[in-house]
């Protein structure tokens, strides 16, 4: 099974002045941050992207959220268009990122616009974790994403989501597993104000489960780290990104049964103007 990681792609197309709407509210701090930023987020350099991708005919494409920059109605409605675009490639599914959950109405919208991409209609009424099972692999997506205030990027499971998840797990264990989220699942790996609030739970189940693998973003990196002896973990570098410290990028696994065992080839595709290269390729 040939699968692609993106995260992050911001596709917002908030104008300079948009921060003057959004006086005394979360939002303002938000598209002011984005006045910045925005000229190294380019919906070009996300086209060049996805269309690499269109040619590696995957079977499916999962993207670890913040898909835009202060969750309004209409930034909510363009990735909604994009979305709809890569599911003419292949299957696509989706967890939100806090920018997309930025304030609470946030949540509302991308339920309404992208729940197609969050869950599977007989999964749609229980919510996250969400569950997709083909050819022997259970991919799991789980929500970390959280209106936060002005101050913090934090995100959180909670108890219920993660006992949800524990069952999951332990039903599907001949499987092979992949979790994705978008913040880091384990302690440690970005600043504070950025992270998981309950990542030390998080990390122990996927010890204590046997996890194979879990793919985020958040942290606009390329990354790889292990949880524990047995669990990857794969972080991917914003889709839309042209600054030179982490271009935009993607993740090709192929994945098949081996016998007793699965075998995983993976594959970092990175974009430095119009070029395309394969940086590392990791296989275990």
């Amino acid at each position: 099974m040939r699968i692609i990681h993106l995260t992050d792609p911001h596709l917002t197309t908030l104008p300079s002045f948009a921060a003057g709407r959004f006086l005394f509210n979360k939002r303002f701090l938000g598209a002011m941050s984005w006045s910045r930023r925005q000229k190294y987020h380019l919906r070009s350099q996300l086209d060049l992207l996805v269309k690499d991708i269109r040619l590696e005919a995957p079977d499916l494409l999962i993207c670890t959220g913040d898909l835009v920059q202060i969750g309004t109605e209409a930034e909510i409605i363009q990735a909604k268009d994009w979305l709809d675009e890569l599911a003419s490639i292949c299957r696509v599914i989706l967890v939100p990122g806090n920018h997309d959950c930025y304030q609470r109405e946030s949540y509302q919208l991308i339920e309404r616009y992208w729940s197609p991409y969050f869950f599977q209609e007989r999964h749609k009424d229980q919510g996250f974790p969400s569950i997709f099972q083909h050819q022997g692999i259970t991919f799991i997506g789980l929500c970390s994403a959280q209106a936060e205030p002005f101050w913090s990027a934090r995100g959180m499971l909670g108890g219920e989501q993660l006992e949800k998840l524990k069952s999951i797990l332990e039903t599907s264990s001949d499987t092979f597993q992949c979790i994705f989220l978008h913040h880091p699942p384990v302690p440690g790996m970005c600043a504070k104000r950025k992270s998981l609030r309950d990542a030390i739970l998080l990390s122990h189940l996927l010890k204590e489960q046997n996890v194979q693998m879990v793919l985020h973003g958040h942290v606009h990196q390329n990354q790889i780290y292990t949880a524990n002896e047995r669990t990857k973990v794969f972080a991917t570098a914003s889709a839309s990104n042209v600054a030179g410290h982490a271009p935009a990028s993607y993740r090709l696994f192929e994945i098949k049964a081996g016998g007793r065992d699965w075998e995983v080839l993976a594959s970092l595709k990175v974009f430095g103007s119009s070029i395309t290269k394969e940086l590392t390729r990791h296989s275990w």
